[in-house]
């Protein structure tokens, strides 16, 4: 079942959120970087995410919050809702859920009015990459996230609704 995210479910996205992403990028971004990811600092992230205008978090729940997406505009492109983010607990990689996340998504997205749904991906996470070109998005373009104080290489991806 999916629904919307709510400040109570912070906790257990907190910690699905630092469990996938020490392990997605433990040999992409640097060590350090991945240390400072804790699930009180991703509360934080969490629940400063969800309180911003236009933001929102769509969950995945069976018996348990098992992923989540963060949705938002996008700055770049008017009509064009983004997929700011997508993390699945690792114990249900691997089932679809990311997969039924981003088709609502764009179910979220043409509510919108939106015309577009990008995403951002790290261009070493080949894995993301796979996923979204996949699902027919095409890459539109390069450029740099910083990770604390770490520059990564990224490409932007887009989607046509």
């Amino acid at each position: 079942m999916v629904r919307r995210g709510e400040t109570g479910d912070i906790s257990k996205m907190a910690e699905i959120y630092c469990q996938d992403i020490k392990e997605t990028y433990k040999s992409i971004l640097p060590k350090d970087y991945l240390e400072h990811v804790t699930i009180e600092e991703s509360k934080k992230i969490w629940l400063n995410f969800m309180e911003k205008k236009g933001h929102l978090c769509l969950l995945w729940e069976e018996y348990d919050i098992l992923g989540f997406a963060g949705i938002k505009e996008d700055e770049e492109r008017k009509r064009c809702t983004m997929l700011s983010s997508l993390y699945v607990a690792k114990d249900a990689q691997g089932r679809g859920i990311g997969k039924r996340l981003i088709e609502e998504v764009f179910q979220e997205a043409r509510m919108r009015g939106s015309e577009f749904v990008s995403v951002s991906v790290v261009m070493k996470n080949e894995r993301a990459k796979n996923i979204y070109e996949g699902l027919g998005a095409k890459y539109e373009k390069s450029h740099i996230y910083y990770f604390g104080v770490h520059p990564v290489q990224c490409g932007k991806y887009l989607w046509r609704l």
